[in-house]
């Protein structure tokens, strides 16, 4: 029920919500340390637009970022990795990634829902742009049974079962990787212009925040250049992640983002 009157209005908070609510909380108890870079993006956002511009197709970057990830996080594969305990890491060979997205719940845009994309590693950059399409189409209130059942439960039962479901989701790795995947991409940046970094609460070993573009001069070959930079949050767990093998994913990661040979090769 939706209440109004001349200075503000009271409408009901999301049921959705409440389970980042509480995912949010138990972020905030994780040991995170953070990376802000900036990418060079000048030449996979003018190859975006030559394509927008020869077919109308509008090619998505954050797929794009994720076809990169798989690649990089194929030949580091620690650095997605789960811990199972106290004293033992799974370390799974197939990227799952979780992108936010924003999609559709009984017909109107409900908050960002994720979708896991499957063993991105494998797959191409055009294969995970249209499983992102097509989830950005999709009303999960229809389609997702467990999110439909969820919304419809009273809120006692709802917070109770929300207290048992991530205190096993959390001790469990492979829940964990079924639920939700082993990386995160989050995009802040396609919601306001100039550059600018993300600051996340993460709870994947890995976790993208893709912030804001904008143009800065660079020095190639003696010349300068005006190119086209995105700033980039990087958040890794430090229970598992130690500064070095995390350098070393960043510079891997940077030299695909920003060189796309496997994309025009």
């Amino acid at each position: 029920m939706q209440k109004t009157n001349e200075r503000f209005r009271i409408v009901k908070f999301p049921k959705v919500r409440h389970i980042y609510v509480e995912l949010l909380r138990r972020g905030n108890k994780r040991n995170t340390i953070h990376a802000f870079i900036e990418m060079d993006v000048t030449t996979i956002r003018n190859y975006i637009r030559k394509v927008k511009e020869e077919t109308g197709q509008s090619l998505s970057l954050t797929a794009y970022i994720a076809y990169c990830l798989g690649r990089a996080l194929d030949k580091h594969k620690y650095i997605h990795a789960y811990r199972k305990g106290l004293s033992k890491l799974v370390v799974f060979n197939e990227v799952d990634i979780d992108i936010a997205i924003e999609r559709k719940v009984k017909g109107s845009h409900a908050p960002v829902i994720p979708l896991t994309v499957r063993s991105a590693n494998t797959k191409t950059f055009m294969a995970i742009h249209e499983e992102i399409r097509k989830a950005q189409q999709e009303d999960v209130g229809k389609s997702n049974q467990s999110l439909k059942l969820f919304l419809l439960l009273p809120r006692f039962l709802e917070e109770w079962l929300m207290k048992v479901f991530w205190r096993r989701y959390f001790n469990n790795p492979f829940l964990r990787n079924r639920s939700g995947g082993t990386v995160m991409i989050t995009a802040v940046g396609m919601f306001g212009g100039g550059a600018g970094w993300g600051l996340p609460i993460a709870n994947h070993t890995l976790g993208i925040t893709l912030g804001g573009i904008g143009k800065k001069p660079v020095v190639i070959n003696d010349e300068i250049k005006i190119r086209e930079h995105m700033s980039v949050t990087l958040s890794f767990d430090h229970d598992i992640v130690d500064g070095a093998p995390a350098a070393r994913f960043l510079q891997r990661v940077v030299q695909l983002i920003e060189c796309p040979y496997l994309l025009f090769t």
